[in-house]
């Protein structure tokens, strides 16, 4: 996954640097970074056709210490994003409270404000913080910007599952999709011939909930629930979900991603093409 994303911040900034010669500074810099990709993303770049933006030894260059992360943050204050503001402040309530102290000192005339950018400052915390530090820690949220987290917070109904009990089952009409936040949800399925329902797979924290059955328009094949131990989910109506689709393509890609990850998963658990041929 790792891997992954790293070949595709390098993909996006690649485009860009198109139009600079090989001696460019931000060229050399971009290139600098190169030796310390791990082989894998190395190896995928070199697949795609393109020469890397010089290869790794042809030239050196010493980079300079990244900034501190409370000066990076606090560039974004001034933001004419109010979320990206209020993102600023909720981290350095955290991170470093004297600093978060300043900004508060440092009004944003001018800029678009928010009723919540607003409580902020007054020291009222974010509604459902701890839902927020949730979202960071799950591979879906981890690289989503301010206005699509806050954009879930918003829209998204935290639900907590007893052991056993069905998020939804077979013949529901797809009217949610949901995030598994904590412990582990199962799904079940029947083969149609009256039998128990056999587990079919596992879900695990981070990964979507019914979105197959979303994007197919077609009534749930599967019935999911909590495994032994008791599960937090956050879901979403249908039109709350397609509505964070198009508002962010780092929510649509990420989801693309952790499809991805199920898709590799089952070609594992099915064996090798050869088998179907």
């Amino acid at each position: 996954m790792i891997d992954r994303r790293l070949t595709s911040l390098f993909v996006i900034i690649w485009p860009g640097l198109a139009h600079f010669s090989d001696d460019d500074p931000l060229v050399r810099r971009f290139a600098a970074l190169l030796p310390l990709a791990p082989p894998l993303v190395l190896s995928q770049l070199r697949r795609r056709e393109q020469r890397l933006v010089m290869e790794p030894g042809e030239g050196s260059i010493n980079l300079e210490p990244l900034p501190d992360p409370s000066d990076a943050l606090e560039a974004l204050w001034r933001d004419p994003d109010p979320d990206t503001a209020l993102w600023v402040l909720w981290v350095q309530d955290r991170r470093a409270p004297e600093r978060a102290a300043a900004l508060r000192r440092q009004p944003r005339v001018g800029l678009p404000d928010s009723p919540a950018l607003r409580q902020l400052l007054a020291g009222v915390d974010v509604p459902h913080s701890d839902r927020l530090t949730q979202l960071l820690q799950v591979p879906l949220g981890a690289d989503l910007s301010p206005a699509a987290l806050f954009s879930m917070l918003r829209w998204g109904d935290q639900r907590r599952l007893e052991p056993g009990e069905a998020l939804f089952s077979v013949g529901d009409q797809p009217d949610i999709v949901a995030i598994l936040l904590e412990g582990s949800c199962e799904v079940y399925r029947d083969d149609g011939v009256g039998n128990p329902m056999a587990l079919m797979a596992q879900i695990r924290v981070g990964e979507p909930i019914g979105e197959v059955a979303f994007f197919t328009d077609h009534p749930r094949r599967a019935e999911v629930r909590a495994g032994a131990e008791p599960a937090t989910v956050l879901v979403f109506t249908a039109s709350h979900f397609e509505e964070l689709l198009s508002q962010s393509t780092e929510f649509s890609r990420s989801l693309l991603e952790q499809l991805s990850v199920r898709l590799e998963d089952l070609y594992a658990k099915v064996g090798p093409a050869s088998v179907y041929r």
